[in-house]
């Protein structure tokens, strides 16, 4: 049995359209963290997840999105997002940049990134201290 989440969690969208499925449900460590204040957002989840939905809901969970803790990215952050997407490219694999820019907020904030996209484990292995929870 795996230990719940107990700290800071960026979830990514994929946990975050199961949320919001009439019958979806991403487990127990998002509606935990989600309940206690735990889940930050960043700007793709956001843009990502709006993008996704018609009028009224999301006007409706953009309010609900602005209540969360929020990540931004400085500077210093876009250019590790740059490094991060190079390695992963000299590597011969294809990661999304916006998940690239997901983990980088994670990591910033120290949180792990609760998925139930398999990219975020590429990105963690030449991340190095990336946390990432898969999701089923």
């Amino acid at each position: 049995m795996e230990r719940v989440i107990t700290g800071p969690v960026v979830a990514d969208t994929s946990v975050w359209v199961e949320h919001l499925r009439r019958k979806g449900d991403p487990g127990t460590d998002f509606r935990s963290a989600l309940a206690d204040g735990r889940v930050a957002l960043c700007g793709p989840v956001i843009a990502e997840l709006l993008e996704g939905l018609a009028e009224p809901r999301r006007v409706a969970l953009e309010g609900e999105l602005l209540r969360l803790p929020w990540v931004g990215l400085a500077r210093r952050d876009w250019h590790i997002v740059g490094h991060l997407a190079a390695v992963l490219r000299e590597r011969g694999t294809r990661v999304g940049l916006s998940d690239i820019v997901i983990a980088v907020a994670a990591r910033r904030v120290s949180a792990i990134v609760l998925t139930a996209d398999r990219d975020f484990l590429t990105i963690a292995d030449a991340f190095g201290d990336l946390r990432v929870r898969l999701v089923d």
